[in-house]
């Protein structure tokens, strides 16, 4: 493992440190080649890279260890340097981060109870997991030394490697098995591990669990046998170490499979992982790996998943066990019940069946009452009168005059048997009250008879158990659904900003915070985006970025941006702002790209998040605020891709198809380069207007222009004002370094309508003498001109261009230093204002976002490959096509509420379907995936719902409350 570190983390830089669960999780991120990696450690079990850990997961407490925080004040923002184990292979791995000053080191110890040791660059310790002692045996006559490792100490490292074999020297004086012999301290191969000298034994034809004494030591192996032993030992053995120290190798996973035809590696009972297979692995079954890295991730991974698919199967064992125990327990109920109604009903016909004796035997029991005689007395006499053999009498069982009750001694008439006259019948002990007739008890004791309503609340009863019961069994089984542990998605760079794909292929990003908005213009704003905003509190920074393509020249060429995308990006916008909540209909703006400046006015300063905009605005019309919530869905081949080539097609692109293919023929056949000043700035419109007319290529001549005319804008002080996407403060400025005129810089300068007519007015002869001398210095660069110029001026002019008012000495061509320079100090004013921009994800160089959205779909088919989820808040009007969305309007309902809502709605509109095909479950699952935090990070607040279904679903939430709080 430290092999495959060295070869593939090295270099890398600690962004931030997360623990959960005695796991401590850093990930790494190499700005240069822009990967990320993810590098679990768990104290005394384990490290590795890992792709099946999520941030949301780490932790049930939003706070980190005071450990991990001690890691992120010394390590982060340092590179990994090298990966090492102290002493001869030993159990302690060496984590070094930074170098000089800077140099700390990360100490796990894989023995024991583990630990995990923070130290510098003299191995001091700083911080620790646990702190512990133990005695050391290299002492004189076997005396140990005691070792302290706590904060403050030096990390015995050497004592504790090189320490291990000492002490007093054992001899065999008890039966031990000849593989642990070779596993004690002192046998000079210990540090192979249990399964290289299994390997190394088997391999000399030894049996490892061979019993060996000191007496018999020499019997029970021969001479031969000990000689391959030892061959093997010294031979395989360091081979095997060699391989696995020297090159890449791949990774094995060793199971024993509970069903043979189960082809789901989550059912298998893992064995062990092993980065060779050895000797004794070879009639094993093994899943092979491409890295041993990778095998112990998928190791770890199946047994969290398999623990927590046995927690949802004890679960739902338990729901079972108990729902299966309300059952048995009703129909017990409901058989005593119908038992008692069957004797009550035998007691009442034979009370109806001797009424007229009954009836005697009452009559004599009142008389005696009324006359004033003491019960003791009634009972002896009721005994006199048995004896007696008085038929009346004979009735009586017992006197329960207290209870003003009698228990008779029926014979049931029924039951006598014609063919045995000698057997008297049977009698039943039937309860009868004083104070009723014969006919009186009858009648009471049927009207005790109701089995149908007893029967009736029983079932109601059971019914409510069972739903309680399914109800669990169903929470189980969602819990049964997710116990596969996913690997983590590739998240797109902009998923931590609000975001949307427009109807047209046209990605949109908004910022959530002052923060997000000073990044997105530093970093995302690029020449040919669209910059978004409203004149109202609250609003969003949004960009909407420009199109791409690859001339034939190899340059890269902007494509105008459609009225549509600018449209749906103005809803977004406004939808994103305090308009929403206020339920107020407003415009959006847009400006170019260049527009945007983070110079601030002589006398005012700019707080993060605010920008000026210098120049003309060009408002959008008003849009209804409506917004949506839908599921895209990330396909995972070509061929799905290329069956969704045409699901967002941008039609205004398909008319500039025309006009971009005869540019690059007219380029082609008269070799010569449209000059562009930038290789991203935007495409010069009078070079194909002319030729098509009717075609607007800038896509804005539905926008509003906020000025009144298109004059070129020479002063732009005056026309100056800033964004309320942060509070604005008044105050001096930091720096004079700034120019208070406000004049933009060559950068962004563009072609004015002015320029333009200019360049339309020259004569005929005047363009022809500019194409002669174009051509004649097509091949000249500036510094030549410069050259040619003082040589035939003797330098004046360039003199008087370095004296004049239009100086341009600050302008020079920076070097590649100066530019990294430049780019390290940008960051660092970033960072002091609490910008963190370490994420490693910058898309520079990428042409076009287009390749990476054509991935995403909302209508997947059931022929599509898909890897994953991912909500989506967009305008209700670009969700149109998509196969899950619900439509948001301004309301009262907030996040968290709003979006478990839509997720049941998309999954009860499949339940209800009579017919759900395969594709539709494979959606259902990914949308089950969906972790809640991201639907809630996905969605805007205060909304509701309005889209079919929804009420429905709303009234079924409040009636299952309301039910409930009734029964209480």
């Amino acid at each position: 493992m430290t092999t495959h570190l060295k070869r593939s983390m090295l270099g890398f830089k600690l962004a931030n440190v997360y623990d959960g669960s005695a796991l401590g999780i850093m990930p790494a991120a190499d700005a240069e080649q822009a990967k990320r990696a993810m590098l679990l450690i768990e104290s005394g079990v384990r490290f590795h890279p890992t792709t099946h850990y999520s941030q949301s997961s780490s932790s049930s407490s939003s706070m980190p260890s005071a450990f991990a925080m001690k890691l992120r004040k010394h390590l982060r923002n340092l590179r990994l340097e090298n990966v090492t184990q102290l002493g001869n292979l030993d159990r302690v791995v060496d984590f070094r981060f930074g170098s000089g000053s800077l140099t700390h080191h990360l100490l796990l110890e894989l023995y024991s109870l583990g630990n995990l040791i923070l130290c510098d660059g003299q191995y001091r310790i700083l911080g620790l997991l646990r702190t512990h002692e133990y005695e050391d045996g290299g002492g004189d006559e076997g005396k140990g030394e005691e070792v302290k490792v706590r904060v403050g100490n030096i990390y015995p490292g050497k004592k504790k490697v090189n320490g291990k074999g000492g002490g007093k020297k054992k001899t065999i004086d008890e039966s031990v098995a000849l593989k642990a012999l070779l596993l004690k301290p002192n046998s000079g191969v210990y540090h192979y591990g249990p399964s290289l000298i299994e390997h190394c034994i088997t391999t000399a034809g030894v049996d490892p669990m061979v019993k060996l004494t000191h007496d018999n030591i020499e019997y029970t192996l021969p001479e031969a046998s000990w000689n391959d032993l030892v061959s093997s030992l010294c031979g395989e053995g360091a081979k095997v170490i060699e391989n696995l120290s020297s090159g890449e190798s791949g990774g094995y996973i060793l199971y024993k499979p509970k069903q043979t035809d189960d082809k789901n590696d989550y059912n298998k009972t893992l064995l062990e992982f092993q980065p060779h297979l050895l000797h004794q692995h070879k009639n094993q079954h093994a899943l092979s790996y491409t890295t041993f890295a990778t095998a112990t991730d998928e190791f770890f991974s199946h047994l969290s998943s398999q623990r927590i698919a046995q927690r949802a199967d004890a679960a739902e064992a338990a729901a079972r066990e108990r729902l299966s125990k309300i059952q048995l327990d009703q129909q017990r109920r409901v058989d005593g019940l119908v038992a008692e109604q069957e004797k009550s009903r035998d007691c009442a016909r034979l009370v109806e069946m001797h009424a007229e004796d009954v009836d005697r035997v009452l009559g004599v029991i009142n008389s005696a009452l009324e006359s004033g005689m003491n019960w003791d007395a009634l009972e002896q006499l009721v005994l006199v009168e048995q004896g007696n053999e008085n038929p009346i009498a004979l009735l009586i069982f017992k006197l329960e005059l207290c209870k003003d009750q009698v228990v008779l001694a029926l014979p049931d008439i029924d039951d006598w048997d014609d063919s045995d006259p000698d057997r008297p019948p049977k009698l039943h002990y039937v309860t009868v009250s004083i104070k009723e007739s014969a006919h009186g008890n009858a009648r009471n004791m049927f009207a005790t008879i109701k089995q149908s309503k007893t029967l009736e609340a029983s079932t109601t009863a059971l019914k409510a158990a069972e739903a309680k019961a399914k109800q669990q069994l169903a929470e189980a089984q969602k819990k049964k659904q997710r116990i596969q542990v996913m690997p983590n998605r590739k998240t797109y760079w902009f998923e931590k900003f609000a975001w949307f794909i427009t109807s047209d292929n046209y990605l949109v990003v908004a910022g959530q915070d002052a923060q997000q908005n000073e990044q997105l213009v530093k970093k995302y704003l690029r020449p040919g985006d669209a910059y978004l905003h409203a004149e109202v509190h609250g609003a969003a920074t949004c960009i909407l970025r420009a199109k791409r393509r690859r001339r034939s020249d190899g340059k890269t060429q902007v494509i105008p941006l459609s009225d549509q995308a600018l449209r749906e990006a103005g809803t977004f916008t406004t939808c994103r702002s305090s308009a929403w909540s206020s339920k107020m209909v407003c415009s959006a703006y847009w400006v170019e790209s260049h527009q945007v400046s983070k110079t601030a006015p002589t006398g005012e300063y700019l707080t993060v998040g605010s920008f000026m905009i210098r120049g003309r605005k060009n408002f959008l019309p008003p849009s209804s605020l409506e917004m949506g919530m839908g599921v895209l869905f990330r396909l995972g081949d070509d061929a799905s891709v290329a069956r969704h080539a045409n699901e967002r097609r941008d039609f205004a692109l398909m008319e500039h198809e025309e006009i971009f293919a005869r540019q690059d023929a007219l380029r082609e056949k008269n070799k010569v380069s449209v000059e562009v000043e930038d290789e991203s700035e935007p495409i010069p419109l009078d070079s194909y207007e002319k030729e098509h007319d009717d075609v607007c290529p800038t896509g804005h001549t539905n926008a509003i222009d906020g000025n009144a005319g298109d004059e070129a804008i020479e002063d732009t002080e005056n026309n100056v004002e800033v964004t309320p996407d942060a509070e604005e403060s008044t105050e001096q400025p930091n720096s004079d370094n700034e120019s208070s005129d406000g004049k933009q810089s060559d950068g962004d300068e563009v072609p004015t309508a002015d320029t333009k007519k200019k360049q339309k007015e020259l004569s005929r002869g005047k363009r022809s003498k500019n194409r002669r001398a174009k051509k004649k210095y097509s091949e000249q660069d500036a510094e030549d001109r410069e050259l040619a110029m003082m040589a035939l001026q003797g330098g004046e002019s360039s003199k008087k261009k370095r004296n004049g008012k239009g100086s341009r000495d600050g302008k020079q061509r920076k070097t590649k230093a100066e530019k990294q320079a430049e780019k390290e100090a940008w960051q660092e004013i970033l960072a002091e204002d609490g910008i963190i921009d370490d994420d490693g994800d910058d898309d520079g160089g990428a042409v076009d976002d287009t390749a990476e959205l054509s991935k995403l779909t909302g209508k997947p088919s059931p022929d599509d490959v898909l890897l994953c989820a991912i909500p989506v808040c967009a305008p209700y009007q670009v969700l149109n096509q998509y196969k899950y969305r619900v439509k948001l309007t301004p309301g009262s309902v907030k996040r968290g509420k709003a979006s478990k809502q839509c997720v049941e709605l998309f999954l009860h509109n499949d339940d209800k379907k009579m017919i759900v095909d395969e594709g539709t479950k494979r959606d259902c699952a990914l949308i089950k995936l969906i972790n809640e935090n991201e639907w809630v990070k996905t969605i805007i607040g205060d909304v509701r719902i309005t889209s079919a279904g929804a009420s429905k679903l709303t009234k079924k939430q409040k009636g299952g409350g309301g039910k409930g709080k009734s029964n209480k």
